[in-house]
């Protein structure tokens, strides 16, 4: 499974109708699909899966200037209820085409590092619609495909969510 993944790595994810965060472990793959695993041992052998896959739409970083989050009580009253998960936390918001989820992690680098390849994911999935729109309308020219920049291969590994509080 370790080739077909663009980035892996423990979360914390906000649950949707309790203020209370749960530890997980992300899985983005190829094709712009974000899975959840209860933990790495589960991720890595592709068994039990938290989720179906989740088309990944965009990531912001939370207080990142000109986006809509700029402190928890923005993504709503859970988030802003919810006692963080680390001594340090740094929020990302991730869309897909299933939902808004709020994830935190212990450290801004690992949080920009997710931010980046999930907005990575998402603009190549925007420019491959773009690519079959123009080929629908008869265009010959595509898009130059841009390839994936390779990401920092030191992410921290967890097997539970005990050290998925450990700086990256």
């Amino acid at each position: 499974m370790t080739d077909a993944i663009v980035l892996e790595g423990p979360v914390f994810k906000l649950k949707e109708r309790r203020p209370v965060w749960k530890a997980i472990h992300i899985v983005l793959l190829p094709g712009k699909q974000l899975v959840y695993y209860a933990n790495a041992e589960d991720a890595r052998a592709q068994r039990r899966a938290l989720t179906r896959p989740k088309v990944v739409l965009s990531a912001v970083a939370m207080g990142a200037t000109g986006t809509e989050f700029s402190r928890l009580a923005d993504f709503g009253p859970e988030a802003a209820a919810a006692e963080p998960p680390v001594e340090q936390p740094h929020y990302f918001v991730v869309e897909t085409t299933h939902a808004r989820k709020l994830f935190c992690v212990p450290a801004a680098s690992y949080r920009d590092k997710w931010v980046a390849a999930l907005n990575v994911a998402s603009s190549e999935r925007r420019r491959g619609s773009a690519e079959k729109e123009g080929t629908r309308r008869g265009s010959s020219e595509k898009e130059p495909r841009v390839s994936q920049p390779l990401l920092d291969a030191t992410l921290p590994r967890s097997d539970g969510p005990s050290s998925a509080s450990e700086s990256p």
